[in-house]
């Protein structure tokens, strides 16, 4: 059995896929299938593919969720990545460290990491998540209070049980499947782990987000998520569902306690009178970067 799937939607960005190609190379693991779905492209993206022996090419008329979707039910292996064709692996690591820390602890279900930002040319612009690597994020049973703070597990940056990402994109809510998972993932009590490592370059250039897109970004995570949250959130700490946490198999693990229901409110507060100012600082610091270019 393939050990590790990489879901690549693709239409039309062939000046960057031999980077990617590149990066997968150098991965210190190798197990791995490379999954394309490409919308016809034009410009020599799916002859790049072609040549590439991992990969399994699929042609479809579609968008990238349709296409990331479709990918994930022909996916063989026992753990999913998602990847982009204009952004590339960061460290050579990555797919070696991530695959042994859920090969090691069967109660997680995902690992992530940090990122750097490259510009169209490929040039170093700064850090996602910089901070994470001394002060690492709460983990497993303690991530759930820094949930409610930030939701956002780097869709791009994280390596997932197969089967889980199935189990949490099956229960619908009205949102895109990356945001559907940001949500079923911790709601469902399944359990994460964040590893030190620069995991992936995003790449900043002049295709990757317009103006319809931010609005649309922002609807989805700031207004849609956020609402799934806290409703959530108060039906927990109401009574009226329980939180279960879940192991690797879906397997209830435990509850949480009425020490703990009681007590989570506060801890929400802590965090975001902590954690608030400093991440808008970080923001308004990797905007000022960003523009640079």
């Amino acid at each position: 059995m393939t050990k590790l799937s990489i879901l690549v939607a693709s239409k039309n960005q062939s000046q960057f896929i031999p980077d990617l190609l590149s990066s997968l190379d150098q991965q210190t693991f190798q197990d791995f299938e490379l999954i394309v779905v490409d919308s016809f492209s034009s410009d020599g993206s799916i002859d790049l593919f072609k040549s590439y022996k991992k990969t399994r090419l699929f042609l479809r008329d579609c968008n990238a969720n349709d296409a990331y979707l479709f990918a994930l039910k022909n996916a063989r292996g026992k753990y999913v990545m998602l990847a982009t064709t204009s952004d590339c692996l960061y460290s050579e690591k990555w797919l070696d460290n991530s695959i042994k820390a859920l090969e090691l602890d069967p109660s997680l279900s995902l690992v992530w990491s940090s990122a750097v930002n490259i510009n169209e040319a490929g040039i170093l612009r700064g850090v996602w998540g910089e901070h994470f690597l001394h002060n690492h994020p709460p983990s497993k049973f303690n991530y759930l209070p820094y949930w409610l703070f930030n939701p956002y597990l780097p869709e791009l940056n994280f390596v997932v049980r197969s089967e889980v990402y199935k189990y949490c994109l099956s229960k619908q809510v009205n949102l895109d499947y990356m945001y559907v998972f940001m949500l079923n993932f911790t709601k469902y009590g399944f359990l994460q782990k964040y590893i030190p490592d620069l995991a992936h370059a995003g790449r900043s250039h002049p295709g990757s987000l317009t103006i319809k897109n931010r609005f649309h970004d922002f609807n989805q995570f700031y207004i849609l998520l956020r609402k799934h949250q806290l409703i959530y959130f108060f039906q927990v700490i109401l009574g009226i569902k329980k939180h279960i946490f879940r192991d690797s198999q879906m397997r209830k693990i435990k509850g949480l306690s009425l020490d703990q229901k009681m007590l989570m409110p506060m801890i929400v507060l802590k965090i975001l009178l902590t954690e608030f100012p400093k991440a808008l600082l970080r923001k308004i610091v990797r905007l000022v970067k960003l523009k640079r270019d």
